[in-house]
């Protein structure tokens, strides 16, 4: 499924993890580069680190040779940060998003279920 998806993605949202275990902290890595990616968490993980292990270390590791987040790095048009409660960003993104009607209406089906 990730061959096939992630080559065709326009957003990766990662949320609500340490991103340090594999194969899934990998996966930041698998979008294409117009991919755009949004970290949603408490603390920032996934962060490139400069002057850290080789790539092919990185490789042999269980890691990526890509080097995950760029939130410093110059030039960086991809990758954005949310740093808090996964709840609050995912509320303002919403919110940026013109979303909140619908998510009132999806929330209020979900609890009619109940």
């Amino acid at each position: 499924m990730a061959e096939v998806d992630f080559p065709e993605s326009d957003l990766l949202i990662v949320m609500g993890t340490s991103l340090a275990v594999q194969p899934f902290a990998s996966l930041i890595d698998r979008p294409p580069h117009k991919c755009a990616r949004l970290l949603i968490n408490r603390e920032v993980v996934g962060e490139r680190k400069r002057g850290g292990m080789s790539s092919l270390l990185a490789m042999l590791m269980g890691g990526s040779s890509r080097g995950g987040f760029r939130f410093s790095s110059p030039g960086n048009q991809r990758d954005v940060k949310f740093i808090g409660d996964v709840e609050d960003g995912v509320k303002e993104l919403v919110r940026l998003l013109g979303w909140e009607k619908e998510l009132e209406e999806l929330q209020a089906g979900e609890i009619g279920t109940l």
